[in-house]
């Protein structure tokens, strides 16, 4: 096999693609190589049968194969990543497939590593080499179409059948075409249509419509110019998640002149590529082709190393203020970006809340997912989705607001298109909620980004407000409430939604007392038990490796019905970081704090680890 393969490659020099006959299908593997290359392996297998499998890679030179394989009867196949050390593919090396009509069905590197090295190791992917709509395929044709033809219920039977890239008919003014789809994706990341066009289109799904380009905004009709046009015709096109195709249905696509254009023959083409996850464990696949990332400021570093897939380079920023990244799809194929995957190399140093949006001019950004984590794991991709408000936009751009240190490096930031549905009910950071009256301000946020218009009920306690647009509610309760279950609803374009959780609104007949921890980066292996220094009753605690945010100030309170208590600190190792202190504070009749205690374990300085305070102040 591996003398066939390189036949083939030194055959296709000289030619653009290599034709294959009846019952193979073709592919061109590229495979981009940095270091450690005669490790890594590629193999596609129909079943078991092995139907391609890599000669010997090279170190620091790139190989590219086009090979006509058998073809599977689903057009599906999976491709097996290898590397014989079991460490993984060394950074900036990966593979990408290309289709017959240069579009790329994968493109990724292998991660995965054995428990032990010199031991070999495989990921494995469902590969994808499927057209659902080919080149030159029949479609139906007509101008001037009538009644609902974007429908999948409409007939075309008074439509002509045309083959495109050779038709013969003749029609003037705004063209219509309709393709039955009878292939369907559902479990499938994505797909890539493309169209041979110059003026304005406008697709539609089964009635839906996906895309617009050259075309103004709103209703249109047959007698509706074209905004813009390109200087020739070429393929153009986007890449959006399968949902839209998960059921048979029918493309549509209507084609307008630009005023004083005109043409009365079908100069039009399209073909349509259904595509498999490049991601492990997650219906998405990371667009495939050139951009250019660039920053807001000039004290931003290496933009162009978030999407390289090479983990030993990163974007870094050490400035206070907030700052961008835009990405720019430098093809004219543009992403349904709804999701991104984020890698962190360590637990500091990564964007704590950031939003990612999307536009066609670069001069208005819909916003459309938001990253809000506390904390990262080291060494990990983590995965973002956005739901609504999204479409396949030429620009996008990743706003970081704030970061969990001083410093930020952002090593890959890959933009994804994933086959992933909304929810269907507002989630919040908890299901009940805990006030206490004339004391403590509400702040209560669903945790899913992009719902607006939203209305609450029942009535909220008196001092509390719901904020409709940005569906916060907050204030200072002023009256005791027991507890009540809430239903906050949405109310969109794209989707009507609720959520629930229950609020209470208590008065403390005790003492309010405020927690105040500052952790730094080893939040995980501290701890500290709050106790009624009277009867020993634990009144809260925080043990150690239960979800303590690195890096990060942690606030809550308490009603304490006790003149003293008790606070004990501990740590699973010698002390707390610098910096990491624990504020024992009362909150007075006038909403201010008065501190009563600040403590830190440190074994090395021989500090104290329990500690008494008075909480009846006068």
């Amino acid at each position: 096999m591996p003398r066939l393969l390189l036949f083939l490659f030194i055959a296709s020099i000289s030619v653009a693609q290599i034709t294959c006959m009846p019952g193979k299908t073709y592919v061109k593997i590229t495979m981009k190589c940095a270091s450690y290359c005669n490790e890594q392996g590629v193999e596609i297998l129909d079943g078991s049968n092995s139907l391609y499998v890599n000669d010997i890679y090279i170190n620091y030179q790139d190989s590219e194969v086009e090979v006509c394989i058998d073809s599977s009867s689903t057009g599906l196949y999976t491709l097996e990543l290898s590397d014989s050390y079991g460490d993984g593919w060394s950074d900036n090396s990966y593979v990408t497939m290309v289709g017959k009509h240069g579009n790329v069905f994968f493109k990724n590197w292998m991660t995965d590593t054995s428990s032990s090295y010199n031991t070999p190791c495989t990921q494995t992917y469902s590969l994808s080499l499927l057209y659902a709509i080919d080149k030159d395929a029949e479609w139906k044709v007509k101008n001037n179409a009538q009644g609902d033809w974007k429908s999948t219920s409409y007939s075309d039977s008074d439509w002509n059948t045309e083959t495109l890239g050779s038709a013969t008919g003749s029609y003037v003014g705004t063209q219509y075409f309709r393709k039955q789809l009878t292939t369907t994706l559902e479990d499938l990341a994505a797909y890539e249509l493309r169209m041979n066009y110059r003026y304005g289109v406008i697709v539609y799904i089964s009635g839906k419509e996906v895309f617009r380009d050259n075309m103004p905004s709103g209703a249109v009709t047959a007698d509706t110019f074209a905004s813009s046009q390109y200087e020739s015709v070429n393929y153009r096109g986007f890449i959006r998640p399968s949902f839209d195709i998960a059921q048979p249905g029918v493309l549509v696509i209507e084609l307008h002149f630009v005023q004083g254009a005109s043409a009365d023959t079908v100069d039009f083409d399209a073909f349509m590529a259904a595509i498999s996850s490049s991601v492990v464990d997650a219906k998405c696949f990371i667009y495939p082709y050139s951009m250019t990332l660039s920053g807001s400021s000039s004290s931003l570093y290496g933009a162009t190393s978030m999407f390289d897939f090479d983990r030993t380079t990163s974007m870094s920023y050490h400035e206070s203020e907030a700052v961008s990244v835009k990405f720019v799809a430098n093809d004219a194929i543009y992403p349904y970006a709804n999701g991104v995957r984020y890698y962190t190399n360590s637990v500091t140093n990564n964007i704590r809340s950031a939003v990612f949006s999307g536009s066609s001019d670069d001069a208005s950004y819909s916003q459309y997912l938001s990253i809000n984590e506390p904390s990262f794991a080291a060494s990990s991709y983590n995965l973002f989705y956005g739901y609504w408000g999204i479409a396949p936009y030429k620009y996008l751009k990743l706003t970081i607001t704030e970061k969990s240190d001083s410093s930020l490096y952002v090593l890959e930031f890959q933009p994804l298109i994933c086959n992933v549905n909304a929810p269907d009910t507002i989630p919040f950071g908890s299901s009940s909620y805990t006030f206490y009256a004339n004391l403590e301000e509400v702040l209560i946020a669903p945790t899913l980004f992009g719902i607006s218009n939203c209305t609450i009920s029942p009535e909220l306690p008196a001092g509390v407000t719901l904020d409709a647009e940005t569906c916060t509610i907050s204030g200072v309760p002023t009256e005791e409430t027991a507890e009540v279950q809430y239903t906050l609803s949405s109310h969109t374009a794209s989707a009507d939604i609720s959520g629930t959780f229950t609020l209470s609104t208590p008065v403390c007949a005790g003492s309010v007392i405020q927690l105040l921890r500052t952790y730094k980066s080893t939040a995980s292996s501290e701890s500290f038990t709050i106790v009624n220094a009277e009867t020993n009753e634990v009144l809260y605690e925080v043990t150690a490796s239960s979800g303590q945010p690195d890096n990060q100030d942690w606030v809550t309170r308490i009603c304490v019905n006790a003149n003293r208590i008790g606070i004990d600190v501990s740590s699973f190792g010698r002390y707390w970081l610098t910096g990491s202190f624990l504020y024992v504070q009362v909150i007075l009749s006038t909403g201010q704090t008065e501190t009563l205690l600040r403590a830190r374990y440190d074994s090395n300085l021989g500090l104290s680890t329990s500690y008494y305070a008075s909480v009846n102040l006068p």
